[in-house]
């Protein structure tokens, strides 16, 4: 574990390595909360582009929930159901599985989705349609709706970051597109592609449907090659395991503040 001084403020990042759940149970027992899109492009800004914090890429509390129609709700920390079952969906991406939202959680998420991204702020919740995501222009952001959703005030001054690194737009990844569906409408997990990328050899194992909307969190990649991508795939996993076999793979910084640790034991 990493700690880093947020210049200015008496705020600090912690960084922690490892499996999703474990990152999160980590992350509760130092006092700290899983970073947001908004606080960690502020940090990146203080820190500087050479920093460890904008030179490694990271989970954030924001969420992507996949819908079977090709709709994609977008949710904030607070409504990413992964957050609160961080143990059972890390299991499930081990297990090649998608961690599906119960009946419940959509509900409320399609009651509380809106197409207004200031709207969408305050409820917490932007619906997009697959074919209105595109990549963030660093010279116009203003028109990209999961921008504005996802950075809030810390849009513009993060693009301007970005666009001085040579980043002349920010790319956003999705889980499945529309050709991967199937003549059913329904969307393979893509089982032999996952294994060809990682050049894993090929299992005895049957092939699995995605039958209901799922979740996946939010990945952002690191200012250098990745070029600050947002992963709403997250390369198919919360295991590190699974996002890269040769390594730890997963990471989150989490935000504290420094004045909360006078009782800490």
């Amino acid at each position: 574990m990493q700690t880093y001084q947020i210049p200015g403020t008496n705020k600090e990042f912690v960084e922690v390595e490892g499996p999703f759940d474990k990152c999160i149970d980590a992350l509760v027992r130092e006092k700290a909360e899983l970073t947001s899109c908004v606080q960690l492009a502020d940090a990146r800004i203080k820190l500087g582009a050479n920093h460890r914090v904008s030179t490694t890429g990271s989970w954030t509390g924001e969420n992507f929930n996949y819908l079977l129609n090709d709709d994609i709700l977008v949710a904030k920390a607070r409504y990413n159901l992964i957050l609160k079952f961080s143990k059972i969906a890390t299991d499930w991406h081990g297990r090649w599985s998608e961690f599906y939202l119960d009946k419940a959680t959509l509900e409320q998420l399609q009651d509380l989705a809106e197409e207004n991204p200031a709207d969408a702020i305050k409820s917490g919740v932007l619906l997009l349609k697959r074919k209105d995501i595109q990549p963030i222009n660093t010279s116009n952001p203003d028109s990209n709706k999961l921008g504005v959703f996802l950075f809030e005030n810390q849009l513009k001054p993060y693009c301007g970051f970005c666009k001085a690194e040579g980043i002349g737009e920010i790319g956003v990844n999705t889980r499945y597109a529309d050709s991967d569906c199937n003549a059913e409408g329904i969307r393979p997990f893509d089982y032999e592609t996952f294994c060809r990328e990682w050049q894993l050899a090929q299992m005895d194992v049957e092939t699995k449907y995605v039958t209901w909307p799922f979740a996946r969190t939010l990945w952002v990649y690191d200012l250098g090659w990745s070029e600050s991508t947002l992963d709403g795939d997250a390369d198919g996993n919360l295991d590190p395991c699974m996002r890269d076999p040769d390594g730890i793979g997963g990471r989150v910084f989490g935000l504290r503040d420094v004045s909360d640790l006078s009782g800490k034991v």
